[in-house]
């Protein structure tokens, strides 16, 4: 499961990074209110910038990672919802007679 979790994270940062561009208008709103934000704690404008890209990578990450999770959520769901047929088909074991209980 770890390795379909980073799989599928690899894949929707792949994804969703498509949208940050410098072309897209919610991506240069978010970059400037941050490194506007910024800019007024006290960093310099180019520091400012930076730390604004930085910031935009961070959630990125973030909403690739919880992506990731729903996916191996959903896998693991089906998966298990595809083991409950095998239930019925598996043997039941019956105790011996006569023979003390098994115990550790």
């Amino acid at each position: 499961m770890i390795t379909v979790l980073a799989r599928r994270s690899q894949f929707h940062q792949g994804m969703l990074v498509s949208h940050m561009t410098p072309f897209d208008p919610a991506y240069k709103a978010m970059l400037s209110g941050s490194a506007g934000a910024l800019y007024a704690a006290g960093s310099s404008f180019s520091d400012a910038q930076t730390q604004a890209t930085g910031l935009a990578y961070g959630l990125l990450q973030r909403h690739a990672a919880m992506l990731a999770f729903v996916d191996d959520f959903w896998l693991m769901g089906l998966m298990f919802l595809g083991l409950i047929p095998l239930m019925f088909l598996m043997k039941k074991s019956r105790p011996h007679a006569g023979a003390p209980p098994m115990a550790h």
